[in-house]
């Protein structure tokens, strides 16, 4: 390929550096080319730089561009060929599969599984098993069997359960799921005390614009006092009925009586129906801790699963991974000298703990334990980064 003047400044770049170019720009080739010049130009070996993608796919594309490369580059460079010939032992990997690696280090001091790596097709095959023995031997419990006769057993293992073990039952949740239910029935008191006063508000305002202010008041204050919705209810529709329509009061009342009360269609809306929807919640209490309760032995199980199988989400091994770099100062230091650069592509999917992991191994040596690196602490002319910012979702 033949590069313009910018690309060859992004490969021949001596410090650290975040390319970012649009869709068919050839950031790929730049990336491969850098490899190229490192181990040309720079007498890198290698094994001593650590390539990093997102998906398998890519990383096996990766791995075969370089090579291709570099044989291409043998042709000129006799001294490429001892680098050839060690090329299996060169880190072009996808970012899960090197954190798996790091963990792999320490799974007995974490409490895992020697085999420990995220692979997702399995993961689901053994979540889905221990969450269908959990559902029939927790079918009798409050809130299990009524999810069990709306969604059958496997809709409730497949369409509901599994989404949530997948997502919130990983070794970086530490809370159970229970902590949702006292968050929303926290949520639904303060809801509930909000939407009666404002609906006291309301009618006071009209008690004030109503004819028989005195009887209003108390047959409005003593009905919402009394909890008595639907008699509150057919109350407030008889009120219109009191107006002639060119009288001035009417829209007044009518706004009023709307902001309470008003259908959309056969959509019931306003403050009242507020009211009903979260009172309706708040009585089914009983049956949502009942499922919470189990949602809860779901939580364990699974936590133990992927501790036993070492079957962890993607979540869980970066999240570990840098946990483990960021304390361990022997391991870091370790990875640290592993590597004299670091190369990711598609740098626009990462995150901000998977922007943590590449400054706790590009950062020079000793850097404090215990925290993550500021860029100022990173060592010159190690980090290369590679991405199109207008496809970043973060």
């Amino acid at each position: 390929m033949n590069f313009d003047a910018d690309q060859r400044a992004a490969i021949d770049v001596r410090c650290n550096a975040v390319v970012t170019a649009g869709a068919g720009s050839g950031k790929t080739s730049v990336l491969t080319e850098r490899f190229v010049s490192l181990v040309v130009e720079r007498a890198s070996s290698v094994d001593r730089i650590l390539t990093l993608t997102f998906t398998r796919k890519a990383a096996a594309e990766m791995f075969a561009r370089i090579h291709a490369a570099l044989s291409h580059a043998a042709a000129e460079h006799g001294h490429i060929a001892d680098q050839l010939a060690r090329f299996d032992r060169a880190v072009i990997a996808t970012l899960d599969s090197f954190c798996a690696t790091v963990l792999s280090e320490r799974t007995s001091e974490l409490g895992l599984a020697p085999n420990v790596g995220a692979d997702p097709l399995r993961t689901d095959t053994e979540l889905a098993a221990t969450l269908r023995r959990l559902v029939w031997e927790e079918a009798a419990q409050p809130g299990i069997g009524d999810l069990l006769h709306e969604y059958g057993g496997d809709a409730l293992v497949e369409r509901v359960l599994l989404p949530l073990a997948r997502d919130y039952c990983t070794l970086s949740d530490t809370e159970r799921p229970s902590r949702y239910l006292a968050l929303q029935e926290r949520r639904l008191t303060t809801a509930a005390a909000t939407a009666r006063e404002d609906a006291r508000r309301i009618l006071d305002e009209l008690a004030r614009t109503t004819p028989t202010k005195a009887a209003a008041t108390a047959r409005e204050g003593t009905l919402l006092h009394r909890e008595d919705l639907g008699a509150l209810h057919d109350y407030l529709r008889t009120l219109p009925r009191r107006f002639s329509p060119k009288d001035e009061q009417a829209v007044q009342v009518k706004d009023l009586l709307n902001q309470l009360y008003a259908k959309s269609g056969a959509k019931p809306r306003g403050l009242l129906a507020d009211l009903e929807a979260i009172e309706a919640m708040q009585r089914d209490a009983p049956r949502r801790r009942g499922v919470y309760a189990v949602l809860d032995r779901m939580f364990e199980r699974v936590q133990t699963m992927r501790r036993s199988s070492g079957l962890l989400g993607f979540k869980d091994v970066v999240r570990l991974a840098v946990e483990l770099l960021r304390d361990d100062a022997d391991l870091r230091a370790a990875y640290q000298r592993r590597f004299d650069f670091i190369m990711i592509d598609e740098f626009q999917d990462n995150d901000p703990l998977q922007r943590d992991l590449l400054y706790l191994l590009a950062a020079r040596p000793g850097s404090a334990p215990g925290c993550i690196p500021a860029p100022a602490d990173l060592a010159p002319d190690r980090l290369f980064l590679v991405g199109d910012e207008k496809q970043s979702i973060y």
